[in-house]
């Protein structure tokens, strides 16, 4: 019982954030949430043409649909503003390779890995939003060597969706493939049925068309997706005859692939095709035999069909705490940046409320003293009119006593003004900093203690010039004096430059 109390208030003062799956597609979103014990679910159709194959074509009109979704969201959930989402969208194209690392110490990892990225991109790499991830359980292989996915996606369509969500009220925490959240569902089916987690087939069938993923212990490694134009069918006219062609070669595409890179086929075929399953069923038994087809469904949430399985995939990462969500994520720093703010924003309010709170409730028990300290004053004056044996002295000692705790409650009522006055002032504080700071500067810590001493700052820059900048520009700011950057505390980690500085603040109305 006493552990279940503590595991309830590390909970509550840890603030960890509510975070949902967010699925944009061409004609629909759809937002999942897992909440504790409970799921809380929202959709939304979209009306044809407000997105387009480069991102979103009606900006205006594609805000007020996300609003609309918001207001559900808020009315059937206890959710609020921002929205935290981890986001899947409908890219045009969708780039993902593996590959592989030789063996180098765990410091150079990363940078081998981003040089790596940089080398097999098949778009220009400056117009792109990339990232990767260790596969096959973080293991190495027999070889020594280090196997990673990577993915890319055009920056342009990103931004696109980016900031119309911002502006509805969402936060964006991430952004991934609909594959990698459909390979999370898998894994959490076989898992929850304790199957053998061999190599397996996913087909996913959307909008535009027809997807193919190669999984292998729950780890998405190959996605080869196939046009309903380049099949030769429209998704209206679908039919077993119609599809069984065309999905004969790519299933021979794919089985090849499994084979190449293993040695064996799939053990089981997990179909998430909306209103299709019977069709795709027909199409496979008739050209590959008894080959094991289940119909992809969440064994957590039954009630959910395949339509939600992305969105309860992006779900499921967004239960994953921050600090140890290493996957994919194709959006640049800066939506990263604005989720950390929000969180450092929401963690001052919830002190500062219960600061607050927790002064009221100390300044309530000592206003119930002073009640009862006077009471017992005048009743002693009382006594002393009706009892002449009273002395004077004890009389005396006793007022003095009141008289210290009348001031002591003064002190109280002005700490209690004092903390009020501060509530306000490090909020300004921090954001005039990160503004400051910009793009080129990342802050990492700031410590203040009280307005007389300076404030100390920390933080990591790509570039000893940007740092320099920082300074300068804290210095020609009338809110700042003192600033002090002494080369000493330069430091230099890889290609990131660490750096410590003081300041004093002037005026903090002029922030």
């Amino acid at each position: 019982m006493i552990k279940k109390y503590l595991e309830s208030f590390a909970k509550l003062i840890s603030r960890q954030p509510s975070i949902g799956g967010l699925e944009i597609t061409y004609d629909a979103l759809r937002y999942f949430l897992i909440y504790g014990n409970k799921i809380y679910s929202a959709s939304l159709r979209l009306p044809p043409n407000l997105i387009s194959q480069k991102g979103v074509a009606d900006v205006i009109n594609f805000t007020k649909a996300l609003e609309s979704l918001k207001a559900q969201i808020e009315k059937n959930s206890p959710v609020r503003e921002p929205i935290n989402v981890i986001i899947s969208l409908p890219f045009s194209s969708t780039y993902l390779q593996t590959f592989k690392i030789p063996p180098v110490a765990d410091r150079d990892l990363q940078s081998a890995a981003e040089l790596n990225m940089q080398m097999i991109s098949p778009i220009p790499i400056a117009s792109a939003y990339y990232d990767f991830e260790r596969i096959d359980d973080n293991k190495e292989s027999a070889d020594g060597q280090v196997e990673f996915i990577g993915a890319f996606a055009p920056a342009m369509e990103v931004d696109s969706f980016i900031n119309p969500l911002k502006k509805a009220g969402f936060s964006v925490v991430a952004v991934e493939f609909s594959s990698l959240a459909l390979a999370r569902v898998s894994y959490d089916i076989v898992n929850v049925q304790k199957q053998d987690l061999g190599s397996y087939l996913i087909i996913h069938s959307g909008y535009t068309g027809v997807d193919f993923l190669v999984i292998r212990s729950g780890q998405l490694y190959f996605d080869y997706f196939v046009s309903w134009q380049a099949l030769g069918i429209g998704q209206n006219g679908l039919t077993s005859q119609t599809l069984a062609p065309a999905l004969v070669r790519s299933l021979g595409q794919v089985t090849n692939y499994a084979i190449n890179k293993w040695g064996g086929s799939f053990s089981n075929i997990y179909l998430s095709t909306p209103g299709s399953e019977q069709i795709f069923i027909g199409a496979i038994t008739s050209n590959f035999g008894n080959i094991n087809i289940v119909n992809l469904s969440s064994n957590r949430f039954p009630q959910a069909d395949s339509r939600w399985m992305v969105s309860i995939g992006l779900a499921l990462r967004g239960l994953i705490p921050r600090s140890e969500d290493s996957l994919i994520t194709l959006a640049k720093v800066d939506t990263q940046d604005d989720y950390r703010n929000n969180q450092i924003l929401a963690f001052i309010h919830f002190w500062r409320n219960i600061v607050i709170a927790s002064l009221s409730f100390i300044l309530l028990v000592f206003f119930m003293s002073d009640v009862f300290l006077t009471q017992s004053a005048q009743s002693v004056v009382a006594q002393r009119g009706n009892n002449t044996s009273v002395s004077a002295s004890v009389v005396n000692e006793e007022v003095l006593i009141l008289e210290q705790e009348a001031e002591n409650f003064n002190r109280l009522i002005e700490s209690v003004a004092s903390a009020e006055d501060l509530r306000f002032s490090f909020r300004p504080l921090l954001l005039s900093i990160i503004k400051i700071a910009g793009n080129s500067v990342t802050v990492n810590r700031v410590f203040y203690q009280a307005k007389s001493s300076p404030v100390v700052l920390t933080g990591v820059a790509l570039k000893e010039q940007d740092v320099l900048d920082f300074k300068g520009r804290l210095e020609s700011n009338k809110a700042f004096s003192e600033v002090d950057l002494p080369l000493s505390n330069l430091s230099y980690v890889g290609n990131e430059v660490l750096f410590n500085l003081s300041f004093k603040i002037n005026d903090l109305e002029a922030l």
